[in-house]
């Protein structure tokens, strides 16, 4: 685990920054339990599934203020469940849509616009920036505290 990337943990869940695409506020929340899949996990991490998710969409909307955010899970590779929030900016989307237009009347095609965003921002992000929105989405999730007050303890930040 990243400490500069760390956004959120508990006893359940991790919640950073993507370390392999750079768009600020792309998350990856994870199961510490090592499960594969949702039907892994125990009753307790099902419950609080749901509201770590909510509790990181939120956040993402406060401070990168998007126009769409995705929440995703693919299972395409082994090892533990993890869940993508991405968020669909209107520069990201620009960008898409003049490399893949659209014809009149379509939507975007989002797991499409995530695996392109996926490819297209790997590297050349402006750090300063990335470093300003994880600790603006880490202190949304404190100011909330939201996490404490369902059960899923407080919000830990390096």
């Amino acid at each position: 685990m990243d400490a500069e990337l760390l956004v959120y943990s508990d006893a359940l869940f991790v919640v950073e920054q993507c370390r392999d695409c750079f768009v600020p506020g792309y998350l990856i929340v994870s199961a510490l339990s090592g499960a594969g899949g949702l039907e892994e996990l125990a009753p307790e991490e099902q419950a609080a599934l749901g509201n770590i998710l909510a509790l990181a969409v939120r956040a993402v909307k406060e401070v990168v203020r998007p126009h769409r955010v995705y929440c995703a899970q693919f299972g395409e590779t082994e090892g533990p469940l993890h869940f993508h929030i991405f968020p669909r900016t209107e520069q990201i989307t620009q960008e898409y849509v003049k490399e893949n237009p659209l014809e009149q009347g379509a939507l975007i095609d989002g797991p499409g616009l995530l695996a392109w965003s996926r490819r297209r921002y790997t590297s050349g992000g402006d750090w300063v920036i990335l470093g300003k929105v994880i600790e603006g989405i880490r202190e949304a999730m404190r100011r909330r505290g939201d996490c404490c007050k369902q059960g899923l303890g407080p919000v830990s930040s390096p």
